[in-house]
This record gives structure tokens, sequence and C-alpha cells, in this order.
């Protein structure tokens, strides 16, 4: 599963590629809708942190 951060986008019917940068967790079974949203702003909060230390070590290898 893939989640464009940031972006309004309609790709339904697209072809993309995408290139996977880090593994978040395995595949788990929600309980419910309310379960899975907070899973997703975790997910997310994740990724963006992931995000930021790969930003911050390419701009300052040493």
């Amino acid at each position: 599963e893939t989640h464009l951060l940031d972006e309004t986008v309609d790709l339904y019917g697209e072809i993309i590629e995408v290139q996977p940068l880090a593994f978040l967790r395995q595949v788990v079974k929600f309980s419910g809708p309310d379960e899975l949203k907070a899973q997703i702003v975790k997910d997310i909060q994740q990724a963006r942190n992931y995000l930021e230390r790969s930003k911050q070590t390419s701009e300052n290898p040493n």
C-alpha cells in the first residue's frame, strides 16, 4: 500500500512507479475503522520522521 504525503491527486487508473524507501510495519488486521484511522496517523508520522532524518543525513553526511 502506498500513501502520497501532502498530495491531492486522482491517480485512479493511472500507472505510477513507486520506489519504497523504508518498511513501516507488518500487515495488521484492525478491529474497526477507528483503529485503522489511528494507525494511519501513526504511519504517516513515522514516514514523515523517516523522511526528515533522511533529509538531514543527505544535507549533513558527516
